[in-house]
């Protein structure tokens, strides 16, 4: 029962969306389409930990009281947005929708142990992730070319827009409602379970270690230009560092259950060279970071690049020292991250907000046109070069 509020939210999700594309000014369809969606997996989330409460011992009525909660939460955020949204509102809703993914992957296993099946759930999870996107993918395309036909070959008036209300129904519902159907329903068996699928370990094993290794040797190609040339790391290494950090951590994470058997020991020499040889892109990523800073202050994206320059180092500098992965911190840290940078003085909006408004008022200033406080006219022209620096 718990789960039916999940396959509510997507329908109305779903309708809601289809219904935005004929009325695209709408604030309440907006606000409900932004409401809804975050729903789905807060309502997944709430629905896994109910059904696990007698193993954590909590109350019956835990799973309502959840619930009144997280239709609290979502009530208040669609009735809290602005009527006109910036970049920094959708900056914030995708950081809620990936705070509230991590949480379905790691709070229903909150507890000590149960590693195993942590590892067994979110491996079902990406798997039907990927199977639901590839059958929704198809569906679209061939009733998409079904209405193409009646338009074309029967002359039936079909609007364009209905191509659009079509993939908003198959996204939310059908691709929501398939991916709901492969959730595992007992937890607490996945535990038991001690296999893994022959296709993962070749995928993990086959095409990214290989990717990995790649990056790494075109990292550390760019470390010795670094230090014979003495030139100051390119912010672009920001994305190369990144790539190779999510794709390792990604066959990691996937090749888990070989890190604990003794006949796959290149498997554990794999992750101990992947985490030293990331201190030095890490420390290329850390001077250009502070490079960027020190020229055009703090914003959003340099945020939120600080805080996973920092989280990836400890992740690596605790990798090189640990035989296992820490399997539920990566997932976990994320998790608290992305909440704890969404809101308060410390969140990414006050603080690049803070550090823009300062620029600001030093830029001013040089120019004479920021005295106690309030902004003067100049007698000389302002230099194109602060100019564009104001304006930004």
């Amino acid at each position: 029962m718990m789960r039916r509020d999940f396959v509510k939210t997507t329908v109305s999700a779903g309708v809601a969306a289809a219904a935005l594309v004929d009325n695209e000014h709408s604030q309440r369809l907006r606000d409900i389409v932004m409401s809804a969606q975050l729903g789905i997996p807060l309502f997944l989330v709430i629905a896994l930990v109910a059904e696990r409460r007698e193993h954590w011992n909590l109350p019956d009525t835990s799973g309502l009281i959840l619930r009144l909660a997280g239709a609290g939460l979502l009530i208040a955020y669609g009735v809290s947005r602005p009527c006109h949204l910036d970049a920094t509102d959708w900056l914030l809703f995708s950081q809620l929708n990936v705070g509230l993914h991590l949480l379905v992957t790691v709070l229903p296993f909150a507890r000590r142990g149960e590693t195993r099946g942590m590892w067994q759930f979110n491996l079902a999870l990406l798997l039907r992730f990927l199977t639901a996107a590839f059958f929704s993918a198809v569906l679209y395309g061939g009733l998409s070319l079904a209405l193409l036909a009646l338009a074309k070959l029967l002359g039936v008036g079909i609007d364009d827009m209905v191509y659009a209300q079509l993939w908003c129904l198959i996204a939310f519902v059908f691709n929501t409602a398939y991916f709901l159907v492969g959730v595992p329903e007992r937890l607490e068996d996945l535990d038991r379970i001690d296999t893994q699928p022959r296709l993962v370990r070749i995928f993990a094993q086959y095409i990214l270690s290989p990717l990995v290794v790649v990056y790494l040797a075109i990292l550390l190609a760019y470390l010795v230009k670094v230090l014979t040339t003495a030139v100051w790391p390119s912010g672009w290494i920001g994305y190369l560092v990144s790539s190779v950090a999510a794709v390792g951590l990604l066959s990691l994470l996937l090749l888990k259950p070989d890190l604990e058997r003794d006949d796959r020991r290149w498997v554990r020499i794999y992750a101990r060279l992947f985490h030293i040889l990331m201190v030095p892109a890490v420390a290329m990523l850390i001077l250009a970071i502070s490079k960027r800073i020190g020229q055009y202050g703090v914003t959003e994206m340099r945020y939120f690049l600080v805080v996973l320059t920092i989280w990836l180092a400890v992740v690596v500098v605790v990798g090189c020292f640990r035989r296992r992965l820490l399997l539920k911190a990566i997932p976990a840290s994320l998790c608290l991250l992305a909440f704890l940078t969404a809101f308060g003085p410390l969140s990414v909006y006050s603080v690049s907000h803070r550090s823009q408004l300062d620029r600001l008022d030093g830029l001013l200033a040089a120019q004479s046109r920021f005295i106690s406080g309030m902004i003067v006219a100049g007698e000389s022209e302002v230099s194109s070069e602060d100019g564009r620096e104001i304006s930004g």
